[in-house]
């Protein structure tokens, strides 16, 4: 991707989309989102904003499943957390080493 588009040094393509279809038959309300609040901040990170807005989307988000009558999801944090036991993009790292990036505790 990064030949492709032709990228200068210190850039890397991210690109996220999800596409589908709802199913109309199956009545289903509108999923919550995340809190735009838990995680845009202004000029400093605020761990217990985080920690406030990951609390309220569980709740949020466990209402909504038993509404949809999914009683046997896992809170929204724990299945953050086993999503990211996994390393999925083995490759990155190097890749954007190639691309001048630095990694490091400096």
């Amino acid at each position: 991707m990064i030949d492709l588009l032709g990228l200068p040094e210190k850039t890397y393509p991210i690109v996220g989309i999800t596409l589908g279809v709802a199913d109309d038959s199956q009545g289903a309300q509108i999923k919550p989102r995340v809190p735009l609040e838990s995680f845009a901040m202004y000029e400093k990170y605020d761990q217990a904003t985080v920690d406030k807005g990951v609390e309220q989307y569980d709740q949020q988000l466990r209402e909504w499943w038993d509404a949809q009558q999914l009683n046997n999801m896992r809170s929204y944090a724990e299945e953050t957390a086993a999503f990211y036991q996994n390393v999925y993009f083995p490759e990155v790292a190097k890749t954007m080493q190639q691309q001048g990036f630095q990694f490091g505790d400096e």
